[in-house]
């Protein structure tokens, strides 16, 4: 075996052991934050904003904890 082969799977079973990080999600306030960034007019969440992106952030948490 090579110097290269023993380094990548030394490196490989290092890399295969990291714990997954815990999905955080989104406080209201944060969401708020992103609607205010996308669109300095808003003064209030509009009617059914806070619905939309839990359900964004839940498909995000759906893909990323495969």
């Amino acid at each position: 075996m090579t110097d290269r082969e023993l380094l990548q799977q030394a490196y490989g079973a290092f890399y295969a052991t990291q714990p997954k990080k815990e999905w955080v999600g989104l406080t209201v306030e944060e969401m708020f934050d992103c609607l205010l960034q996308s669109d300095g007019q808003a003064k209030r969440l509009p009617l059914g904003f806070k619905w939309f992106a839990e359900a964004i952030e839940a498909k995000l948490k759906e893909k990323n904890s495969v």
